[in-house]
């Protein structure tokens, strides 16, 4: 009868770790572009929406730091995790020293490359949709831009279609303003992938990171400071508080 019962156990545990790992992770990235105003979006949700996770991306600036300029991300975590805002780091030092030793960092980007794409091979996109507004102040100058726009959106636009599997075709639309300076965009996708190719995919981009010590990269992990703050390179910590 023992024996019966854990029979029973171990087929429920592993009914459950396949169920599991067929449930779909469903990802939700939303951007929009604002003159110099930035908002970004990322959801994540599988197992009935009982797991999720969101991060809020809102600014992007450049701030002067002890080692020069720097490009400052400015995110905010959910509400159930305090709606505390953080900030992500990228140093001219780091972009220098990335620069530098661009042989070996290739090596480490082309494995992580080959992970990432292995999983855009299993994913489904739902909804592609990108919306451009673009204004030079003079036609000539307009058409010019919206020309530039139309090449590099298609090119990214089309590069993805090729490694996903698309159930909508991508709405790509960039419309032109005569009469102003002004830019505007809004870009938003949703896909989803099995959790088990996801996480496939995630272990070997970890292994692939993991391994960037051997071709003599730096630990670029961030760390949180006591001011909620990140740097992409642990050895540093930039302090900048932040009123209200």
């Amino acid at each position: 009868m023992l024996i019966l019962w854990a029979v029973i156990v171990i087929a429920a545990v592993v009914a459950l770790a396949v169920i599991g790992l067929w449930q779909p992770v469903r990802v939700t990235v939303e951007w929009t572009q604002q003159r110099g105003d930035t908002d970004a979006v990322l959801k994540i949700s599988t197992l009935f929406g009982l797991i999720r996770y969101e991060r809020t991306l809102v600014a992007v600036d450049t701030p002067q730091t002890d080692d020069g300029p720097a490009v400052r991300f400015r995110h905010r975590r959910p509400a159930v995790d305090g709606g505390s805002h953080e900030s992500t780091f990228l140093t001219r030092g780091e972009v220098e020293h990335i620069v530098r030793n661009w042989h070996r960092w290739s090596r480490v980007l082309q494995s992580i490359l080959r992970q990432v794409t292995y999983v855009l091979h299993q994913t489904h996109v739902e909804e592609l949709t990108w919306r451009m507004r673009i204004g030079a102040g003079d036609a000539p100058a307009t058409g010019v831009a919206c020309g530039a726009a139309w090449a590099a959106a298609g090119t990214l636009v089309g590069w993805f279609s090729a490694h996903v599997r698309m159930q909508t075709r991508a709405d790509l639309r960039i419309e032109p303003d005569f009469q102003n300076r002004d830019f505007a965009s809004h870009l938003r996708c949703i896909l989803w992938v099995r959790a088990g190719y996801a996480i496939v995919g995630g272990i070997g981009v970890v292994r692939a990171w993991r391994r960037r010590r051997a071709h003599g990269t730096p630990h670029s992990g961030p760390d949180e400071d006591g001011h909620g703050e990140h740097s992409r390179d642990g050895r540093r910590q930039h302090h900048h508080r932040r009123s209200g």
